[in-house]
């Protein structure tokens, strides 16, 4: 599984999430009805359990991943992976927590206001309208504050932890110290870039010092061993 195909497997899952989640926050809305602490907790209690199989199955594509990318046996960069795998799963799982509640808090604060959006349609228009006007745009916050739409910066994420994976393990694989930035397209600005993976080779650039720049959440860049000529 490359990061292409772990980021396509969990933004499914995510989507079926967001989509099952919705479900349930529909089938509990009563047009111009206050809806009951108990309902609430019946919403909360299904919807984390939706909650609870989305991330299984996160947790289940994260380490099939690492077994697929060669990061679940010991390696140099076997810890470092945990760590990353980690920290994304807890990310995710804020995320989806987080489009739950506001599911939740959307339910309990709709009633009157609602049903004055609703005056004067009725029966197929009524619902229509109903639905339009209730659609959960789900957002996120990422750790700067930046406010995303959801799906967007869960693809972000989820993409980027990929990719940063896949290049820490075919530098943990190089024998030597210098590899060389390489583009599809031979004209990148940045395409043949020699630089220390290390730091330790005097006169070239370290990858720590090049690493955002170069290997952001949108980069297609990838590496080779440096050879000598």
């Amino acid at each position: 599984m490359d990061y292409v195909a772990l980021t396509n497997a969990i933004m499914a899952s995510y989507d079926v999430y967001l989509y099952a989640i919705t479900g349930v926050y529909f089938s509990m809305q009563s047009p111009g009805a206050q809806v009951s602490p108990r309902l609430l907790n019946e919403f909360e209690r299904v919807a984390h359990g939706i909650r609870k199989t989305f991330l299984g199955q996160v947790s289940d594509v994260l380490q099939g991943f690492q077994a697929d990318s060669g990061l679940s046996h010991d390696s140099p960069v076997m810890s470092d992976a945990r760590t990353a795998a980690a920290a994304l799963y807890d990310d995710i799982d804020a995320i989806a927590g987080a489009n739950m509640h506001s599911l939740r808090d959307r339910l309990a604060g709709k009633g009157a206001m609602l049903a004055d959006m609703l005056k004067g349609a009725s029966g197929g228009i009524g619902q229509l309208l109903q639905r339009k006007l209730e659609k959960p745009d789900f957002k996120a916050v990422d750790a700067s504050g930046r406010k995303w739409d959801a799906k967007t910066l869960m693809r972000t994420m989820v993409r980027d932890y990929g990719y940063q994976s896949a290049i820490e393990h075919q530098l943990a694989g190089m024998t030597g110290d210098l590899a060389v930035v390489t583009y599809a397209d031979p004209e990148h600005a940045n395409h043949g870039l020699v630089f220390s993976i290390t730091g330790k080779t005097p006169g070239y650039p370290s990858f720590g010092q090049i690493r955002s720049k170069i290997f952001h959440p949108n980069s297609t860049a990838q590496v080779t061993e440096h050879v000598s000529p």
